[in-house]
Order: C-alpha cells, then structure tokens, then sequence
C-alpha cells in the first residue's frame, strides 16, 4: 500500500514521504534483502468483509437508501416520464437519478447530505442496447420505453450498497416467462448463501438450476460472476461470486447478489401479440438484470433491499385508451394482480395506476401461478432448514440435560414461523 501510495506521489510531482522513518527503514532492508514482501491483499480484505454490528448496521441504511431512492425516486420519475410522454434520454434521467442519491431530500428523505453520496453514476438502458457490467454507461440514446434496466449505488456514511432492477413495459409472453426464471435463479442463489459454503456455490446453483429446468441455452447468458462483497469498497476484487472463488461465507459478510441474462433474442413471432405502436414491437435483443444486497447470518440471508421485484411489480401495459367500457373485465384483471401479490407477499403501491399507465393484467394473472409455485417451494425449503435446526438442538439437548430444551426450539424456529421471514 505505501509503494502504491508513493509511486503516486512521485508520479504526481509530489515527493513528499508518508511515514519517512518507517520508510526509509523499509527502503534499506528491501534493498539489502533482509525482508521478503508478501501481498497481504487478500488476507486483508477476508478481515475487512466480516462487518461488526456497527457496520452492519450503516450497511443496512446504506441498502435502505438505495431501496428508497430506486423506488420512491426512479420507479416514480420512470411512471411519469411513461405517464405524460416525455422525451427524456437514459443519460439525462440518471443525471436527475443521482441528484436524489446526494441529497434524499428530493424523495421526503430527512438524512444530512454530508452522509450521503452515490457511489457511481446510475446506468439506466433501454432499447436493445444492454450492457449488465457495473462498469457500464447510461448511454445519450432516448429512453425507449419497453425492456428498462436500471442500476444505481448509494454510499451512507462511506458504506456503500446497490440495487438494480428491471422493468417490462408491454411485455411479450416470452419476455415475463424469462424474467421467472430470473426470479427462481435468484432463489437458488440465495438458498446456497450460508455460513461454510463457498462464494462458487452461489455460481453453481445457478447454472444448476438452469440445467435442472431445461434452460441450459442460458447459461451461456449469465455473467461472469453473480456479484461481489461490499464495504466501505463498493466492489471487493477478490470476494467476487466467479465459478472458481473457495472462499467460504462467514457471518457478518454483505454481498450485492446480482443475476442477469444478455443479449436474449425476441423473433417476430415473439412479439406478434404486442401493439404495434409499442417500442417493444421493435425490440431484436433485450437483456434482464437484477441486484440485492445479502446480508449473511447464522440462519437464513437476509436481503437488505427490499424492493418489490415479482412482475406484479415491474411489469406496465401501456393503453391508447380505447378499450374503458369492459369494467367486468377490468374487475377481473384487478383481482388477478391482488392474487399475485398476496402470494408473492408484496405491498400493493398505491396511486401507481393511470388511464394511460397500467399494471399488465395478463402478466399478474400468469404470475400467480408461478408464484404459488416459489411459495411451495420455500416453504419446503424451510420445512428441511427446521428439520436440520431441530437435530442440532437434539444433539445439543443430549449433551445439556436438565435445560429447558423447549425455550430453545421454539426460539430457534422462530425465524422460520412464515415464509417472508
């Protein structure tokens, strides 16, 4: 770190030492070889990744103001900016984006603008142009509207954390069942996020599922790694979710869990069903993209961001007003959407919905199905997790006769008492 640091002073025309005593020693025994230098890089950043509870605790706000800002920030600019069709680029709407991320007061946020910053500039993509990298760009292109990925960070009080989303205006069939898939593989991924597995596993279980589920064509559309630890660096190098990290998950570690599949294809066909006037009719290639913030405990991870993210969530129809004279109908499509976000657990946002601007009823009512489905399946997977806790209690129970083994279950299974715990 101190020849880094000097190597830049000097570069700079700073010729200024950092510690001259200490250094000045260290520059004589390198030089006569009496020390042996050794990259401590890695060990350094295992002993930084593990957050004490006052750290965890910023990383928590950190993720909260990120939450509020995509969702009280860009989710409601995005409505508006669909709602009163206005012609804005991706650039312009991430400059306004970033503006919210250094002072929250814009969205009614009481927190001092000196604690808060944005840890880089939002990367907002539309119109067939995806780049899922967190290197990438918001590009000068206008904002189409139909697939929208949106990225952004925020940093409270130098702790950093990010959240992306996707949001499908129009949707295809194929669009929202690909976007399913992305919801399950970020499950899978979760399941794996425990103290004593390894970052790989993370990696594995999405290509696992995939393969398990017949979609081993995405696998080859997944990035190359499905996240990365998180600080008071926004990206922790050698903590990354890659296919060949065997670092073990340790209690107390923050990661940003990100999935996403480019350049999937559309085929006219796939888009045959989609108004005309609707840019998605366009659309030749798209991309999915979505980022959360896994908090790593004892029990199960807990996801920090809690934005909504099922369809119900994401996914808009765009009318021309001309079909308001089917109420029936109308009550139907408001009853689907109610269904699927009871079963996904997600709280109904109100005064969201518009003439012009609407949920997409035919993407709540086939989500339902598939949401009763992920139900099913976490709670199955709570019911193995209580299984494995009760045994463990078991055993400890035969080594501690005579302690009130009762309290401790029921204390130990109180996590898992509902399957949004």
């Amino acid at each position: 770190v101190i020849f880094k640091e000097r190597a830049a002073n000097k570069e700079a025309g700073n010729p200024n030492w950092i510690l001259p005593p200490f250094e000045q020693k260290l520059d004589e025994a390198v030089e006569t070889k009496t020390i042996e230098l050794v990259d401590a890089t890695h060990g350094l950043a295992l002993v930084m990744a593990i957050k004490d509870d006052v750290e965890r605790d910023l990383m928590k706000k950190s993720s909260v103001l990120s939450n509020k800002v995509m969702k009280h920030g860009f989710v409601k600019k995005l409505e508006e900016i669909i709602e009163d069709e206005t012609k804005i680029t991706n650039e312009a709407l991430a400059q306004e984006i970033e503006a919210i991320l250094e002072d929250p007061n814009k969205i009614k946020l009481n927190v001092p603008e000196q604690d808060v910053s944005s840890c880089y500039f939002p990367i907002i993509q539309s119109g067939g142009k995806y780049d899922l990298r967190i290197s990438a760009q918001s590009t000068s292109d206008p904002l189409s509207h139909d697939i929208i990925t949106v990225s952004l960070g925020a940093r409270y009080k130098l702790y950093c954390s990010n959240i992306a989303r996707t949001f499908l205006v129009d949707p295809p069939k194929k669009v929202s069942a690909m976007y399913e898939v992305l919801l399950e593989v970020q499950e899978a991924c979760l399941e794996v996020m425990q103290p004593g597995q390894q970052l790989k596993a993370v990696y594995k279980a999405a290509v696992s599922y995939l393969q398990k589920n017949g979609h081993e064509d995405l696998i080859a559309k997944l990035p190359k790694n499905l996240g990365f630890a998180q600080g008071m660096d926004f990206r922790d190098s050698t903590l990354t979710l890659s296919p060949k990290n065997g670092v073990t998950f340790r209690k107390g570690m923050v990661f940003c869990l990100s999935i996403g599949f480019s350049d999937l294809e559309l085929t006219e066909s796939d888009v045959s069903n989609t108004p005309n006037n609707s840019p998605v009719a366009k659309l030749k290639k798209y991309g999915l993209l979505l980022s959360d913030m896994v908090n790593i405990t004892d029990k199960a991870p807990e996801v920090l961001t809690k934005m909504g993210k099922a369809i119900t969530n994401v996914a808009y129809n765009v009318n021309d007003g001309g079909d308001d004279d089917d109420d029936d109908d109308d009550d139907d499509d408001d009853a689907d959407a109610k269904l699927a976000r009871k079963l996904a657990g997600e709280a109904e946002n109100e005064g969201r919905r518009s003439k012009r601007l609407a949920r997409d009823p035919s993407a709540a009512a086939e989500v339902a199905e598939g949401v009763a489905e992920r139900e099913r399946k976490q709670i199955e997977m709570m019911r193995r997790r209580n299984e494995e806790r009760v045994r463990e209690i078991a055993r400890k129970n035969l080594k501690n006769r005579g302690k009130d083994s009762e309290e401790d279950m029921a204390e130990e299974l109180e996590a898992y008492r509902s399957t949004r715990d």
